[in-house]
């Protein structure tokens, strides 16, 4: 083992900067090195999962050709409005999350940041790190081959509320909540919005991410947008993610989006959720 790491491959990212681009925006894309990069998904696919179709002839259909070319015609048109920016690492990640809002200030209202990184939950601080080498067999009180290795992580810092309070607070700020157990759906959302002040939580369940997202924001109507009392989770205490019954919330307005529902071929969830979410900013950015 020589990192720990998830499943995500940021296939929703590069979706979301492609169909932003399509929309007219102009994108800083900041990306994991090797990970799904806009307008090369498909490709990056399959030389994952079956390289040998690149040899044969299931890049020269008509269908994919047409479909090349229009992926040229937008790249050609949309240079000038995508900034990629690498990193590898989380310490680099948090860095550049900061410096990226920090630059966005500017923009006003006329930003918005969609975080679609699946970001770690905990870490490891660099004075915390072995300098050398571990070694596979130790000696002494602690022999590593005999009791194996222990790693104690620590919580990855939270820095999603310095966008809202110092980096860039006029900013539509979009943010993903993934969990495995859809009782508590609702209610870790609904703490978004409340704790960091998002304008809305894009709430999956893993197994059916690809397919459906649950769009979640404060109920406007009948609240305001800086009251966060108005969002009531009714939780006493810490959510465990063992919850049986689905947790209430009020003060929420909930949008949900399928991709079986969607009519066409070829289609993908961000195409819709990408539509929704520049409907909300230009509703917050009405001079845009």
């Amino acid at each position: 083992m020589r990192f720990i790491d998830n499943f995500s491959t940021g296939t929703r990212g590069a979706r979301c900067c492609e169909e932003l681009l399509r929309q007219g925006y102009a994108v800083i894309f900041v990306h994991r090195k090797g990970s799904a990069f806009p307008f090369a998904i498909d490709i990056s696919t399959a030389l994952r999962e079956d390289p040998r179709s690149l040899l044969g002839d299931r890049y020269a259909k008509t269908d994919q050709n047409n479909q090349e070319e229009e992926t040229k015609n937008i790249i050609k048109t949309t240079t000038n409005c995508l900034l990629t920016i690498p990193f590898t690492t989380l310490f680099e990640y948090m860095f550049l999350f900061r410096e990226a809002h920090c630059a966005l200030k500017i923009a006003g209202s006329k930003a918005m940041t969609i975080l679609a990184a699946a970001v770690s939950d905990f870490y490891i601080p660099v004075p915390l790190m072995a300098q050398d080498k571990i070694q596979s067999q130790g000696g002494g009180a602690t022999n590593v081959a005999t009791n194996g290795l222990t790693l104690e992580l620590k919580n990855t810092p939270k820095l999603l509320g310095c966008i809202r309070q110092e980096w860039c607070p006029h900013a539509t700020i979009v943010s993903f909540k993934l969990e495995t157990n859809l009782n508590i759906l609702e209610a870790k959302a609904a703490r978004s919005l409340k704790k960091y002040g998002v304008d809305i939580v894009c709430a999956n369940v893993l197994g059916t991410h690809r397919s459906v997202v649950t769009l979640i924001s404060r109920d406007l109507q009948n609240n305001t947008k800086e009251n966060d009392e108005d969002v009531v989770v009714h939780h006493n205490g810490d959510i465990t993610g063992n919850e049986e019954q689905p947790i209430q919330v009020d003060g929420i307005v909930k949008t949900h989006l399928d991709l079986s529902l969607v009519n066409g071929n070829k289609q993908w969830i961000e195409i819709p959720l990408v539509k929704h979410l520049v409907e909300v900013h230009h509703f917050n950015a009405p001079m845009m």
